[in-house]
């Protein structure tokens, strides 16, 4: 049954329809004991020269005195980026975890981000234990705000909450799981990027640059050909993320020929 929004007719003062809305709060109790575990991973970035070194042997040129060129270095990072961008957006594996106090009668939080990076879709709030799905309430994207049924995303980074916490809250408090994508000015990158997606970032950025008109490597049919496999690898990426990561499922895509 789909998410009913609305709220059933009720008196003022009953909130119970909303998940995060509780009954009159007893006295705050002492901090909790046991803690929620780290669910999120350590991220490492790099520079964008660590991407752009597969890039470039692929739009060199050589020029009237017979020397090999190669593009420039801001064609190349744009180039990355793009694609970068495009990837992180199409398939949401950079996931990213941010944990904040939780504090009494407050329902604005901001949501932390790495440098060069911004939040591309909520996936799920955790107020004090209590979790919130928007899969069971709609798409909660960085472009396409959804209220009720918990809490509203605000670009860039705002959170606001149905309802506020009724105490102050260190230990669980409120966890944000988010998928992450790069900054249009990003000079570093995740580094799941190239350990794990590295050729899609190549194909990406070739189709890019190999279909800027005016230059002496444009070839646009070698850009479509690109394209279209790393097109491919954002469907098999997809299907990485779906899995969850799971061992062993992600190397039989890769592996077939284009």
């Amino acid at each position: 049954m789909p998410y009913d929004n609305s709220k059933p007719a009720s008196s003022p003062a009953d909130t119970s329809w909303n998940p995060l809305c509780q009954p009159p709060a007893p006295p705050c109790e002492p901090a909790c004991q046991i803690c929620r575990p780290n669910t999120g991973r350590d991220v490492e970035t790099i520079p964008w020269e660590e991407l752009g070194a597969f890039v470039t042997s692929g739009v060199s040129y050589r020029n009237s005195a017979g020397d090999r060129m190669a593009a420039p270095h801001g064609a190349i990072l744009q180039a990355l980026r793009e694609a970068a961008i495009e990837f992180a957006s199409d398939t949401r594996v950079l996931r990213r975890v941010y944990r904040t106090v939780a504090q009494k009668g407050v329902r604005d939080y901001y949501v932390g981000t790495l440098p060069d990076e911004r939040v591309g879709l909520v996936n799920r709030v955790c107020v004090s234990g209590r979790c919130i799905d928007p899969s069971e309430l709609g798409c909660c994207s960085a472009g396409d705000c959804c209220a009720g049924g918990g809490f509203v995303f605000e670009i860039p980074d705002k959170l606001v909450l149905d309802c506020a916490p009724t105490c102050d809250e260190e230990c669980m408090g409120i966890e944000i799981t988010y998928h992450a994508v790069p900054t249009e000015e990003a000079c570093v990158f995740d580094r799941e990027l190239k350990a794990r997606y590295r050729q899609a970032m190549q194909y990406g950025a070739l189709a890019r640059l190999l279909t800027l008109p005016g230059w002496e490597w444009t070839r646009p049919d070698y850009g479509v050909n690109f394209d279209r496999k790393f097109q491919m690898e954002i469907a098999a990426a997809k299907i990485d993320a779906a899995n969850s990561f799971a061992s062993g499922r992600r190397s039989a895509i890769a592996q077939r020929s284009f």
